[in-house]
C-alpha cells in the first residue's frame, strides 16, 4: 500500500464503474450510520472498529476500496489529516473484479488495524470506494 498526494485515488475502467468518492449514509446500514461522522464534503469518518466493520459491509457489496484516510481530533479540529493509503496495485482489467475487492478489503483492514494511535489522540478512519457496474 502506498502513501498517495490527496487527489490521487487510482482508477478504475471507465465505461464499467461507478466510482463513490464516499459513501452515502443513507447507503449504509442503521449501525454503520448512527457511527459514522460526517465532516466537510461529507466524508465519513468512522472509529477504527466501527471503520473495520465498514470495510466488512463495503466488500460484501461488491464494492472496491481504493484507498482510505486516517484523521485525528487534535485540539478543536474536528479531522485533522494524518496519513492515507492506495490499495497497492490499483485495479487493473485483467484483474477480475471480486479479486480485487477482496485484495483491497484486506489492505484496507490491515491500514486500519495497524494505524497507531495514543490515549491523546483519537483516530477516524475514512474509505473511498468504487464500484463495478456491470
Amino acid at each position: 500500500m502506498s502513501a498517495s498526494p490527496a487527489g490521487d485515488r487510482g482508477a478504475l475502467a471507465p465505461g464499467r464503474r461507478r466510482a463513490i468518492d464516499r459513501l452515502r449514509l443513507a447507503d449504509l446500514p442503521e449501525r454503520l450510520r448512527d457511527s459514522a461522522r460526517a465532516v466537510g464534503a461529507g466524508e465519513l469518518l468512522w472509529r477504527r472498529d466501527d471503520a473495520l466493520a465498514a470495510v466488512e459491509w463495503i466488500a460484501g457489496h461488491g464494492l472496491g476500496i481504493i484507498g482510505g484516510e486516517v484523521y485525528a481530533r487534535v485540539g478543536g479540529a474536528e479531522a485533522s489529516h494524518v496519513l492515507d493509503w492506495l490499495t497497492d496495485p490499483p485495479w487493473k482489467p485483467l484483474e477480475p473484479w471480486p479479486a480485487y475487492v477482496e485484495r483491497a478489503a484486506e489492505q484496507a483492514a490491515e491500514q486500519i488495524a495497524t494505524a497507531r494511535d495514543d490515549d491523546a489522540i483519537e483516530l477516524r478512519f475514512f474509505l473511498a470506494v468504487g464500484g463495478d457496474a456491470s
